[in-house]
């Protein structure tokens, strides 16, 4: 008898890898699906997208390799580097913006499936990776480019927090915390998300502290040190202006509840409401999910931080906010920790609770579909023929935005080529 129950076991353990593995793949491959929709001309006309060319591509141009610990706006961006140093490896000039988006792509299909970790004990995983793509975001400008990959893999810097410690037994620590502590090291030297996040990381501890957590917060500190340093030596000029009250109070309404839950911009005034209707939608999810209550409070927190620091950033100017299409970036991850409470509000309640969570969600999918769900189709700068003459001369080759290019100078004779087109 103990023989048949350990086959029967492992027989079942086999399904629910199989079962697991299907639905991971389903997943990506829907929400591949999904951003090739939001961001079509990505996928069949490439193009490089404003610091993709600007920043990335023309440093990795002139300075090889190195530049993967350039800092730009004040910190590293390690992972845009490093996909910048791969396409001019393996590819040639004109190969790089798909090279880009492609990585891109695939680096975003990596944070989806952490969400997957069993480690990760959170409900409706499938759901939490496709709000990572459907959630109200304008004119999707994270999506598939290298300049904003950061604010996906922020997400992934989150999900270390909320995952359970690593299994002590068999060794089954080395593979999962090493993967814990590879995933602060890239992620935090991608943007400025290890200084944002680790106060978040902090109350962790001091709530569970674990060694796997003590080491993770000292892991994220040093790397945070490192892009407070970098932002340190910037020479940006800090704004005295302190905004007014109404604005502040506009701002946090109009994107962080009217963004989110309004799907026509017309229907979005009375911000001061909307901020009080806000601060009613914290209390509900806070009450809805408090038996998960620190996980809450995490994500929630991640979101509230980023758009803090955006709008202490911003401080000089932030009645450019009140625009929907005005850094929708900086409301992201604020909108993807209020789709995932609401996901684990309907997983955790009956009754009232759960049926106003499904209400809520079908709002914020309602505002994406119907607020800027599609980027704005690229402008052809045909891209590949420009390439062509790459090194051979100075060159201004016009990329998207409108009114962005990228400016290169021609190669030294004595350098030799580098790549050469296709």
């Amino acid at each position: 008898m103990p023989i048949i129950n350990s086959n029967v076991t492992s027989t079942l353990d086999l399904d629910a890898d199989a079962t697991h593995w299907r639905v991971l793949f389903c997943t990506l491959l829907l929400a591949a699906a999904i951003l090739a929709l939001r961001k079509f001309d990505a996928f069949v006309n490439p193009q490089f997208w404003a610091e993709d060319g600007r920043i990335f591509f023309r440093e990795q141009y002139l300075q090889g390799c190195r530049a993967v610990w350039e800092p730009y706006a004040g910190y590293l961006h390690l992972a845009p580097r490093w996909v910048a140093c791969v396409a001019d490896v393996v590819a040639g000039p004109a190969l790089a913006p798909a090279l880009y988006n492609g990585l891109s792509l695939a680096i975003t299909m990596l944070v989806l499936a952490s969400i997957f970790d069993r480690r990760l004990d959170l409900p409706y995983k499938p759901a939490l990776a496709l709000a990572v793509v459907l959630t109200p975001h304008p004119i999707a400008e994270v999506f598939v480019t290298i300049t904003n990959i950061q604010w996906i893999m922020a997400l992934a810097l989150l999900q270390v927090l909320l995952k359970a410690d690593p299994p002590q037994r068999q060794g089954g620590w080395l593979p999962a915390g090493m993967a814990d502590h590879a995933t602060v090291l890239v992620c935090g030297l991608t943007g400025p998300f290890s200084v944002l996040f680790a106060p978040l990381y902090a109350v962790s501890v001091s709530l569970r502290p674990t060694r796997h957590r003590v080491l993770l917060l000292i892991s994220l500190v040093v790397v945070a040190a490192i892009q407070c340093w970098h932002l340190a030596q910037s020479s940006a000029d800090a704004s005295t202006v302190v905004p007014e009250a109404k604005t502040l109070v506009s701002v946090v309404g109009l994107r962080l509840f009217g963004g989110a839950f309004i799907p026509y911009v017309s229907w979005r005034e009375l911000p001061v409401l909307q901020f009080g209707l806000y601060g009613l939608l914290l209390t509900f999810l806070l009450y809805a999910t408090r038996r998960r209550l620190v996980d809450t409070a995490l994500m929630l927190g991640a979101g509230i931080v980023v758009v803090a620091a955006a709008m202490v950033k911003f401080r000089g100017d932030l009645p450019q906010f009140v625009v929907f299409t005005n850094g929708p970036r900086y409301f992201y991850i604020a909108h993807v920790g209020m789709a995932w409470v609401l996901i684990i509000a309907v997983a955790s309640n009956r009754g009232w609770c759960r049926q106003l969570s499904v209400l809520l969600l079908l709002l914020m999918l309602a505002t994406s579909l119907l607020g800027g769900f599609r980027s704005t189709p690229f402008v052809n700068h045909r891209w590949t023929e420009a390439s062509r003459q790459i090194g051979e001369r100075a060159l201004s080759i016009p990329i998207n935005p409108p009114g962005w290019s990228v400016d290169l100078p021609p190669r030294p004779r004595e350098a030799g080529p580098r790549n050469s087109s296709p």
